[in-house]
């Protein structure tokens, strides 16, 4: 349970810098540990999960902007070698909804593209100097961590950065229920897994109650993260006009349906609570908890 605040850290600020630090610090061991592909995915997700925490603080950190770009950037390095994976898999994702339902093996030479471009990439020779790259980023973002402040303390150094990433999120649901499309869906999912990081970092106040909250909106990230790796695989295969394109494409279109439609039903419980309920809710939970642990 790394990723929240602790009763040591004694204020906010510390607890962001502690989180910061710990995430910076698992990307890099990854880069010199881990197989390429296992690294490329472990540092983009620790960016977002930085991009994330200095969204909790927001009004509160003055370098917001700067540090929410350079994490941003870093991880866009390495954006190309993690979507040659990710058809790949949800290529074999299509095959276990739906295989039964089609003749697999006309379908195969997809796959056998898909495979080609992602071992084409894995030996162009430039992801070890694109993962260096991302390494001598991350150790230049720890250090910058280590001196990160916030003009504010307490609730108000997360109540403002909290309260806009969930009105985020309940309007880009909006968005994405009423007129679909796979943009709106992404844009939910954004706002939706940040609101997931904000769950986990108050999961303290109330284990029970944020623990099932994270749960919930980890489970629809998930979710709309599906349903955005199809409408990728969806632009992939566009022009394509051969029969096996044509069917790969029929089968992405129902499944995006059926992913948009449980999207739907788990939106409706996670965000059903309005801005200002949900932030008194945190605001009581917040004053004895940080009393108890003497929170400046």
């Amino acid at each position: 349970m790394a990723y929240c605040i602790k009763p040591d850290d004694r204020s906010v600020a510390a607890a962001i810098r502690r989180v910061a630090t710990e995430q910076a610090e698992k990307a890099v061991k990854s880069i010199d540990v881990d197989p390429y592909e296992d690294a490329v995915h472990d540092l983009r997700k620790r960016c977002k999960k930085i991009r994330g925490l200095v969204r909790f603080v927001r009004p509160a950190f003055p370098d917001y902007k700067a540090t929410n770009a350079f994490f941003r950037d870093t991880a866009r390095i390495v954006d190309a070698y993690r979507d040659a994976r990710v058809m790949q898999d949800t290529y074999d994702a299509l095959m276990d909804a739906y295989g039964e339902e089609v003749d697999r093996s006309a379908l195969a030479g997809i796959r056998a593209e898909f495979t080609r471009q992602r071992t084409d990439l894995l030996n162009d020779g430039e992801v070890s100097d694109r993962l260096a790259e991302c390494r001598r980023r991350m150790e230049e973002g720890l250090a910058m961590s280590r001196d990160w402040a916030l003009e504010e303390d307490g609730f108000d150094a997360f109540e403002g950065g909290m309260a806009k990433t969930y009105k985020r999120a309940r309007k880009a649901a909006g968005k994405a229920m009423d007129h679909g499309g796979g943009e709106a869906h992404h844009e939910m999912r954004k706002r939706v897994k940040y609101h997931w990081m904000h769950s986990r970092m108050l999961r303290p106040l109330w284990p029970g109650l944020f623990k099932a909250r994270a749960k919930l909106a980890k489970d629809l990230s998930d979710v709309l993260g599906d349903h955005h790796d199809l409408t990728v695989f969806r632009d992939r295969l566009k022009g394509d006009e051969a029969e096996d394109a044509r069917v790969m494409d029929a089968l992405a279109a129902k499944r995006s349906e059926t992913l948009s439609q449980e999207a739907a039903e788990m939106a409706e419980k996670l965000l059903a609570a309005k801005p200002g309920d949900l932030v008194d809710q945190v605001a009581n939970l917040w004053s004895p908890w940080a009393k108890r642990h003497g929170f400046s």
